[in-house]
């Protein structure tokens, strides 16, 4: 299926939590992605990696889907840096690493995968893939907000809001 697609649903369950200025931006954000058919794992981490007869698999492929490939770089994000947001700590109980390394983790990936762009260039990037990024942790998090308490409550404000001020700023998520 289209990741595209699968974000603007979860922008759509998010609705309520803006105004209507703010969600309809970010929508127009959302669809002036152009579609793709890049391989999307969509939750792809260190522990979706098994070792197995010396050969790497990738597993947890439930959320396979195709698009652009800034929907895999935003959840990467999301698991890597963006869930930290407000629990400095989040990486080391979710991943069993520092948060420090999982920046480096993603920020050498990224730089890899984008060997052609600039640390400028990069950056921007950057501050594009967060908006599906926060999308997706506000998504997740408000699933069950009625059983959130302290850091989720916390992070699912802070997405609301770096959401809000993002959408102001920017005029399209393709790069």
């Amino acid at each position: 299926p289209s990741r595209k697609n699968g974000e603007i649903k979860l922008l759509e369950k998010c609705k309520n939590f803006f105004t209507d200025e703010i969600y309809n931006k970010l929508l127009y954000l959302i669809q002036t992605i152009p579609e793709q058919n890049t391989l999307i794992h969509s939750d792809f981490h260190v522990k979706n990696i098994m070792a197995q007869n010396d050969e790497l698999l990738l597993i947890d492929m439930e959320t396979l889907s195709v698009g652009h490939p800034i929907f895999e770089f935003a959840s990467m994000y999301a698991c890597y840096i963006g869930f930290s947001c407000i629990d400095k700590h989040n990486t080391d109980k979710f991943l069993k690493m520092p948060l420090e390394i999982t920046t480096k983790l993603f920020n050498e990936t990224f730089r890899l995968y984008y060997s052609n762009k600039s640390e400028e260039e990069l950056e921007i990037i950057k501050l594009k893939l967060s908006v599906i990024s926060y999308l997706e942790i506000l998504f997740l998090r408000s699933q069950y907000s009625e059983l959130a308490y302290g850091f989720e409550k916390q992070e699912i404000e802070f997405s609301i809001n770096y959401l809000t001020d993002i959408a102001e700023k920017l005029d399209t998520l393709y790069y």
